[in-house]
């Protein structure tokens, strides 16, 4: 809008994170506008929840390219490994000291624990227990990348996992409960486009038991629920018609302060960055476990905040499996990608990486076989 009118000498960006992606809109706009801007100062409580790639933007934005060049190339080339087998870049031995120790003339770390008294935070995890029919189709699914389903009218479906992305977005509806079948059926004559269609199968409720569970356990408290899928969303409104979903607006944020809202259902990143909900409650559960380390923690500092005069407890519903061992035929607890999810976020790691680990794994078991 302004172009080479910039009318600001002084830009603050709170959520600095937003910006780690040197390829997106907002990036470019504010990097052209950069020479005009004399001071610049960045936030943010997550700057590498996701790698020290997304470093590079936001560095730039506040030297220019002094301390890591102009060029993201050259980034990539004096911090990092390619590994051409998974598409991903690593982090060279020693480099997140160089990284380091290049910023630390820009950067200050202010954590919340040393300046602020804060309540402790309290995570729990709450097994949901799958019968051994559902834990053999999410074993059917995990190792072949097919699953068989009954459909209304009883028929059987079968449904494919083509790619990893695919399998591990499969295997995490099944974990709450569902799996997607998504297809094309047909042309649209107006546009030529093939017509997509998407069916949901439900295969379990255990989810949605245990968060029965936990609302009866509350004592009255209110209670954020974070989901991914739409799926999760529609089948919480119907179990819990109280329940109300986090607006785009975020118009429901004063009537949740105001405690007049039992269960708030809301998107990580849609409630992930900026508001301030201590005063509506203090426990979160996750019905979806997510993948983004940084979206969980900007999920979970929406109560675990400065005014929280209670602490926060964070409770993660992770399905849990059963198989048979194969040598005493006795059945014994089966891990789900839920549970690695957790773990993973549970040691500051971005789950990603752990999920994208694991399905190989897997895809080289059904290579062996064949």
């Amino acid at each position: 809008h302004f172009k080479s009118k910039w009318p600001y000498d002084t830009v603050v960006i709170d959520e600095s994170s937003s910006f780690k992606d040197h390829t997106t809109r907002r990036f470019k706009a504010l990097r052209n506008v950069r020479r005009y801007i004399r001071r610049m100062t960045e936030l943010t409580a997550t700057p590498v929840a996701e790698g020290y790639m997304g470093l590079f933007a936001q560095i730039f934005l506040l030297d220019e390219g002094e301390r890591f060049t102009r060029t993201i190339t050259h980034y990539q080339d004096e911090y990092f490994k390619y590994n051409h087998y998974k598409h991903k870049h690593t982090l060279l031995p020693g480099a997140r000291e160089r990284i380091t120790e290049k910023i630390a003339d820009l950067c200050l770390v202010m954590r919340a624990e040393d300046y602020l008294d804060m309540l402790p935070l309290i995570p729990i995890n709450r097994p949901v227990p799958l019968t051994l029919a559902q834990s053999q189709k999410y074993l059917e699914l995990q190792e072949t990348l097919f699953v068989t389903v009954v459909n209304e009218w009883l028929e059987e479906v079968n449904i494919e996992a083509e790619t990893a992305a695919a399998l591990s977005q499969k295997l995490l509806q099944l974990c709450s409960g569902v799996v997607y079948h998504s297809y094309l059926d047909g042309i649209n004559p107006k546009t030529g486009k093939p017509i997509a269609h998407r069916d949901v199968y439900e295969l379990h409720d255990g989810k949605l038991a245990e968060l029965e569970q936990i609302v009866e356990e509350s004592e009255g408290h209110n209670l954020l629920v974070g989901y991914h899928f739409k799926s999760s969303l529609d089948r919480l409104k119907k179990r819990f018609p109280q329940a109300v979903q986090m607006d785009a607006e975020g118009e429901c944020v004063t009537a949740w302060n105001a405690g007049k809202i039992p269960m708030l259902l809301a998107h990580p990143q849609s409630a992930g960055h900026g508001l301030n909900l201590q005063d509506g409650g203090h426990i979160i559960v996750w019905y979806d476990i997510p993948w983004s380390l940084e979206l969980y923690q900007q999920f979970i500092g929406r109560l675990h905040r400065q005014g929280q005069s209670k602490p926060v407890k964070v409770i993660h519903l992770v399905a849990e499996g059963v198989k048979k061992n194969k040598r005493t035929k006795q059945l014994e607890v089966m891990e789900t990608l839920d549970g690695g999810v957790v773990e993973a976020l549970a040691s500051k790691q971005d789950a990603q990486e752990w999920l994208l680990n694991e399905l190989l794994k897997i895809r080289k078991r059904i290579a062996d076989r064949r």
